[in-house]
């Protein structure tokens, strides 16, 4: 009696197709794991370096908004001694126009019994022409009228105070109250009387 082939006896009591089955699955389990543990240790290296990264970053930004901190600080501080000086200035013109500020203006008022401010600005074509009317009355009048002078665009608050809405603007103070203003440029002809009439 002939013995029968079996693939059970033929492969050690495994079938081949079980073996095959067997080792396909070991195989596809094996490669479907091993990649996943390679990405998720990359992707852990890459997290730390950005970590790491950030908190450079962070501490370099710390830094910059400290220098700029400190930068504000020492600016203020000389503002507030440059303000301190200019008030301790004196007040009283001799023979030409005080160059004024926001901080120095009500001091220069109240310090002369009559004073005209010239309100000016730099790009302006008709204070030009005024600036050596007002430098010439100055002069002549040393003594009897105080003569300033206000670039209004570095100093809006004493503009915005007396609603100057064009320049060049002459106010005119007479024991600390506004009596007069003279808008726009004119010759002296013209000029000096306006100013005059109040002494």
């Amino acid at each position: 009696m002939k013995r029968r082939y079996s693939p059970r006896s033929a492969r050690g009591g495994v079938s081949q197709s079980h073996y095959r089955l067997g080792s396909g699955s070991n195989l596809s389990g094996t490669d479907s794991i091993a990649p996943r543990e390679g990405k998720f240790q990359k992707y852990k290296i890459c997290l730390i370096c950005a970590l790491k990264v950030r908190a450079e970053m962070s501490k370099e930004e710390d830094e910059e908004l400290e220098r700029i901190k400190r930068r504000k600080i020492e600016e203020m501080m000389r503002n507030i001694s440059d303000g301190a000086e200019e008030e301790n200035q004196p007040m009283k013109p001799l023979g030409k126009p005080l160059d004024l500020t926001d901080a120095t203006c009500n001091k220069f008022v109240e310090g002369n019994s009559l004073s005209v401010i010239d309100c000016w600005a730099p790009w302006c074509g008709p204070c030009r022409f005024v600036s050596p009317v007002i430098e010439e009355l100055a002069r002549d009048y040393v003594g009897k009228i105080s003569f300033g002078k206000l670039n209004v665009d570095k100093n809006q608050r004493v503009a915005t105070q007396y609603g100057i809405m064009s320049i060049p603007t002459l106010l005119v103070f007479k024991e600390g109250k506004l009596v007069d203003k003279i808008v726009g440029a004119m010759p002296r002809q013209m000029l000096e009387p306006k100013i005059t009439k109040h002494l």
